[in-house]
């Protein structure tokens, strides 16, 4: 092969190979030198191939840095709510406190475990305030001639004066009454009509 023949192959290899390290963001000046040197520039261009592309991983790292830099903005946002929603919900709590003359916020006093119980056995709560004592409703009885009938609350005498079963003349009693009396004369019923 003619020797100028030779030299403009290797030149225009060496020109391939630099194109190949410019796209593949290596230095061209150095694999154009490469790519002239031997082979026509066939190990040059193998070499560029073989070899990880730096523009594809510095794209995928500036991608990362701009998720990376968008995400921390995001994560940001949402503390600076989450502190917001913090604040206010604490001034809730403060007042709802205030108002109800408690201190939520001193916490509840730990469990105490029963005395020879295995540790996970708990000591019950405190048992709640006794109420006091409701009198038992009234039980009445109603008379429709020498017929006592009974016994009832006071609101079924009431649906029975309402439906017009009985008038407020029809005698009833219950155990605190010493006697019979008209509905209308007792004060339980006295403002039924």
């Amino acid at each position: 092969m003619p020797f100028e023949l030779n030299i403009l192959i290797s030149v225009v290899m060496g020109g391939v190979a630099a194109a190949i390290a410019h796209e593949r963001g290596r230095n061209p000046f150095w694999w154009f030198i490469l790519g002239t040197g031997c082979c026509w520039g066939i190990p040059a261009i193998i070499g560029l191939y073989s070899q990880p592309n730096l523009r594809e991983i510095e794209a995928k790292e500036i991608k990362n840095n701009e998720d990376k830099r968008r995400l921390l903005e995001q994560l940001q946002q949402t503390q600076l709510k989450l502190q917001v929603f913090q604040r206010i919900t604490n001034e809730r709590i403060d007042h709802h406190d205030g108002v109800l003359g408690l201190d939520t916020k001193a916490g509840v006093p730990p469990q105490v475990a029963l005395p020879g119980a295995t540790p996970h056995q708990l000591a019950p709560p405190p048992l709640p305030a006794a109420k006091p004592a409701q009198p038992a409703p009234a039980i009445w009885h109603y008379a429709i001639g020498d017929v006592q009938h009974g016994p009832l609350t006071a609101s079924q005498l009431i649906d029975l004066l309402s439906d017009r079963t009985l008038s407020r003349d029809t005698l009833v009693w219950n155990q605190e009454m010493p006697g019979w009396l008209p509905m209308k004369e007792t004060p339980e019923f006295r403002n039924y009509h």
